[in-house]
C-alpha cells in the first residue's frame, strides 16, 4: 500500500456493512447502521425526499485482519 488508492482498495475488501450518518447541527449526528449498500441508498433516499437540504453521507464500515477497531470510509456519489 504505497498510495491512498491502494489503502481505499485495501478497506474496501474488507467492509462490514454501511453507516448513514446526517448532520444534524454542530456537533450533532444521527448515525444508522445497515448491512447492504442498497439499504443505505434507499434510506439516504428517503431522507433527502424528506428533507432536501439535508447533510447525509454513506461510510463503508471495513474491518480489515489485525485492526481492533472498524474503520469507516466516506464514500463518494460515484462509489455508491
Amino acid at each position: 500500500m504505497d498510495t491512498w488508492q491502494g489503502y481505499e482498495e485495501e478497506m474496501f475488501k474488507h467492509v462490514t456493512g454501511y453507516m448513514v450518518t446526517e448532520f444534524l447541527g454542530r456537533g450533532k449526528y444521527e448515525k444508522v447502521a445497515f448491512e447492504s449498500l442498497q439499504e443505505a441508498r434507499d434510506y439516504e433516499f428517503n431522507v433527502k425526499a424528506n428533507r432536501p437540504t439535508a447533510r447525509v453521507l454513506i461510510y463503508a464500515v471495513c474491518k480489515p485482519q489485525g485492526r481492533i477497531d472498524p474503520i469507516n470510509m466516506p464514500l463518494a456519489k460515484g462509489e455508491q
